[in-house]
């Protein structure tokens, strides 16, 4: 029975994986994409809140690659 599951983990696995590097791209595109809207928008704020702007983009950045290995950590363990 162990047999027959292996090659459907295997796919899932390989499934997922391409998944997250799908979702990967995604979130890179719109990290970029709010930077090029945030350097528009810049010169009509404060800089402070710019700089705000920008570090909660970097902290969702770090979140984001934080939650990615924290799965791959779960999927290589199960």
């Amino acid at each position: 029975m162990a047999n027959r599951q292996a090659p459907l983990r295997s796919a899932f696995q390989s499934e997922l994986e391409t998944n997250i590097e799908f979702g990967e791209s995604v979130l890179t595109m719109l990290k970029r994409k709010a930077e090029c809207q945030l350097e528009i928008i810049a010169p009509a704020y404060d800089e402070h809140l710019v700089e705000f702007w920008r570090a909660l983009l970097d902290m969702q950045t770090v979140q984001a690659k934080l939650d990615r290995e924290r799965h791959r950590l779960l999927v290589l363990q199960g």
